[in-house]
């Protein structure tokens, strides 16, 4: 039976970038290797992998009404609006619990189609940010898969690890793996009606187990030999909203904003030509005309040095779903 590990990946920075890069590194000449991602991935990487799916659309949700993922900041004349910076919200209540499930479940039904097309039997799902030091657990698996549908770990709060899962793709056929974007929303607009932790988990779950024999196993097992390390963005990059504003007449306009006890540093770069430097005292904001969006086709942010951000104007639909997701609201 031919086994792939099917790695999963966003990174839209410096330090997600890496992690990715030390698990493809780690598993490259072990293991197959489907990449498929959000982001731009550098060459290297891409040279440790097998197959590589580059994935643009980042569709992320903008439900209002459960939870709301709007961030926004009143400027004195105006209110800026974010749909980029909804990980912000310090409400407990409004955590987008569910906003990135399009580009999840895109991420793992292309996968497995893409997969299961190549002819694998086997196919082991890992997050990007995933540290493992041995295969020897993913082979034991396979014997499991001979057995089961597919092995799943499952947290105290009963609810599916999402780092890594396993599937013996002969028990499915290419319509059980359809990613069906209206049928995926619709059903799961519901479960964002009661919020709660892992919805997106349980929700991959429940499609990938319907009428199929699938082992639930418990988290420590798989703790053992994978370690999860979710960048901390808590706290680390999110604390410093950057926010790209394409105003009616063209003009591109930068916010930043410093929630920090101490003064930071923001450039931003534009075409890898022009080059900005803010430096932001704690509790202040700035709002600066980068250019025209005519010349601004690409833009890099870097927060003390290193790449936080990066952006794309390079085509009209890009520049549109942006001005919908960043907007100024006169008072």
């Amino acid at each position: 039976m031919k086994d792939v590990c099917l790695v999963a990946a966003y990174t839209p920075d410096q330090e997600r970038e890496d992690m990715l890069r030390r698990l493809t590194r780690f598993l490259k000449g072990k293991k197959d290797i489907v990449l498929i991602s959000h982001t731009p991935t550098p060459k290297d990487i891409i040279e440790d992998v097998n197959y590589h799916f580059y994935d643009q659309e980042n569709e992320l949700l903008s439900v209002k009404s459960a939870p709301s993922f709007w961030w926004y900041h009143d400027i004195g004349n105006a209110i800026i609006w974010s749909n980029d910076v909804w990980y912000h919200d310090n409400h407990k209540a409004t955590r987008p619990v569910g906003y990135s499930m399009l580009p999840v479940t895109r991420n793992f039904f292309f996968g497995v189609n893409i997969c299961k097309i190549l002819g694998y039997d086997f196919v082991h799902y890992i997050e990007y940010d995933s540290e493992i030091e041995s295969v020897d657990f993913i082979n034991s698996t396979n014997e499991l898969l001979t057995e089961y549908d597919g092995v799943t770990y499952w947290t105290e709060n009963n609810h599916p690890h999402g780092a890594f899962c396993s599937y013996n793709l002969n028990s499915y056929s290419f319509d059980e793996l359809k990613w069906d974007k209206k049928l995926f929303l619709d059903e799961f607009l519901e479960i964002l009606k009661l919020p709660k932790e892992g919805s997106v988990e349980n929700f991959v779950f429940d499609k990938m187990s319907k009428n199929k024999n699938i082992l639930k196993r418990e988290l420590p097992e798989l703790d053992a030999v994978l370690k999860s390390c979710s960048p901390q963005l808590q706290g680390k990059y999110d604390y410093v909203p950057c926010i790209f504003l394409i105003r009616d007449d063209g003009t591109v306009t930068f916010f930043g904003k410093n929630t920090l006890a101490h003064t930071i540093k923001l450039s931003v770069l534009i075409n890898a030509v022009n080059n900005f430097d803010f430096e932001i005292n704690p509790g202040f904001w700035t709002l600066y005309d980068i250019g025209s969006i005519t010349d601004v086709k690409k833009i890099f942010v870097f927060l003390d040095d290193v790449k936080i951000k990066e952006y794309d104007f390079t085509t009209q639909k890009l520049i549109d779903k942006h001005r919908e997701n960043n907007k100024t609201v006169n008072k």
